[in-house]
């Protein structure tokens, strides 16, 4: 049961998977061909880093298994590292593949590390497939954590905001980054749902028995994944079905976020308006005094009055007063 060989590789050739998968096949114990639909799956002719399927199945002698992590769920590329596996009693041969001309933040490549680091003595196989599993939940958790603190951190402005529409808060927020930044969010978000669904039923299907490797030999019967090891996997399961639920409230939070984005706008639109009404209303009544003292009539005695302009000035001077007090009070200016 101990000294599994492990095989790793990251972004490999063609090639170089061929070669391995030939030696996987060397080396299983019942000398059979892996089947075409793992083969090109490890060889990933057509490299899909944009909506994996996690999946496990067996393969008769093998498992076949699939599983992916997205780069990153605060840079809005809804793009996936993605690892591939063939595992039998004796041997567990891994395949990493990240999207092209994506540079990897530093938590993935640690990521990616330490499950290439990940010891296979003195274990079974179904313990270290059941470890390299846990390192994908395990980074998962920090991937939803970190957009937790980042929709918290970035969008704590606008759900304040949402609260207070009348505060000085609402003319200096600049909702055209914070609705780029929620936008970003929103893409990662929901480009995770298919990924946490189908890892979180996978890992069920293990835990219940219903994926597995069982044989009968000198030594009695086997199973890939023993019942301590199911039990493992079912903490695995709780952990995703946590995930899960994270990762529902994040896109509830944006949902509400969106909505809270055109109620401010909204908002905005209206106090504009309200500044060019109260504006022009201002100008008006002034307009009205200077044209109706204006008028060349020379038959209005007022216009020879000594102090009709003074009376005129103090006129005007008091009704655009009243006018800004009376639209500041209304919150218009």
């Amino acid at each position: 049961m101990g000294n599994v060989k492990s095989t790793v590789l990251v972004n490999p050739t063609d090639e170089q998977v061929a070669e391995q998968i030939a030696s996987f096949e060397e080396s299983s114990e019942a000398k059979l061909e892996v089947h075409r639909v793992a083969r090109t799956n490890l060889l990933q002719s057509f490299r899909n880093f944009t909506d994996p399927f996690p999946r496990m199945e067996s393969h008769g002698h093998y498992l076949f298994g699939e599983f992916a992590v997205p780069t990153s769920l605060v840079d809005g590329v809804d793009l996936f590292i993605t690892m591939h596996l063939i595992a039998d009693f004796n041997q567990v041969f891994l395949v990493f593949r990240t999207p092209p001309d994506v540079e990897l933040t530093a938590g993935s490549q640690e990521f990616i590390n330490s499950l290439r680091l990940t010891e296979s003595e003195n274990t079974s196989s179904g313990d270290y497939v059941v470890d390299v599993i846990t390192g994908v939940v395990t980074e998962l958790e920090k991937k939803i954590d970190e957009v937790h603190r980042a929709v918290d951190g970035d969008l704590h402005t606008v759900n304040k905001t949402y609260f207070d529409l009348d505060t000085e808060l609402l003319d200096s927020l600049n909702t055209g980054n914070l609705y780029f930044a929620a936008s970003r969010y929103r893409i990662d978000i929901l480009g995770v749902q298919t990924s946490f669904d189908e890892t979180h039923r996978l890992l069920n299907e293990i835990a219940t028995d219903h994926i597995d490797l069982k044989i009968e030999d000198d030594s009695g019967s086997r199973q890939f994944f023993p019942q301590s090891l199911e039990i493992d996997v079912s903490d695995l399961v709780i952990r995703m079905r946590h995930l899960k639920s994270l990762r529902n409230n994040l896109e509830s939070t944006l949902l509400i976020t969106f909505k809270k984005f055109e109620k401010i706008e909204n908002a905005k639109q209206t106090k504009a308006s309200h500044t060019m009404t109260a504006i022009a209303s201002i100008m008006l009544l002034p307009t009205f005094i200077v044209g109706l003292f204006g008028q060349n009539f020379h038959f209005t005695k007022e216009i020879e009055y000594n102090w009709g302009w003074p009376i005129s000035v103090f006129v005007i001077a008091i009704v655009t007063y009243g006018q800004v007090v009376y639209f500041k009070r209304k919150n218009w200016l």
